[in-house]
């Protein structure tokens, strides 16, 4: 099972005034509506919208780790999904991470002069 979050900043701005736009980490949702509700107070009108700057990724599959990336489109973390998805029905998804590990497990294993099994 995939699931994609948009964890991009939130921007408030007001039309014809620049000098009032403000950035909110995603997070930060109470201070968007607080600025949001400030705004209102003063006669504006003000907007808020989420960037399409950070996308998270995170899958999970019976049978396989837990797998998690970010990304800066919601088209290139919906790719990433889908490779993922298809490789790992194929049977041809390899962990990256896991296999840096074991070359380096091996390599100094050889370095000291034994052989060793890892799995």
């Amino acid at each position: 099972m995939a699931h994609i979050a948009n964890r991009s900043r939130f921007r408030v701005t007001v039309k014809n005034k620049p000098d009032l736009t403000q950035h909110f980490s995603f997070s930060k949702v109470a201070a968007v509506e607080a600025y949001m509700k400030e705004l209102r107070a003063q006669g504006y009108k003000p907007r808020a919208e989420q960037l399409d700057e950070s996308w998270l990724v995170r899958i999970r599959e019976r049978g396989h780790k837990p797998l998690e990336a970010t990304f800066e489109s919601e088209a290139a973390a919906t790719q990433f999904i889908e490779k993922t998805s298809e490789e790992r029905k194929r049977g041809l998804f390899i962990d990256c991470w896991r296999r840096l590990n074991l070359d380096s497990v091996c390599r100094s294993n050889i370095d000291r002069g034994r052989i060793a099994s890892v799995g």
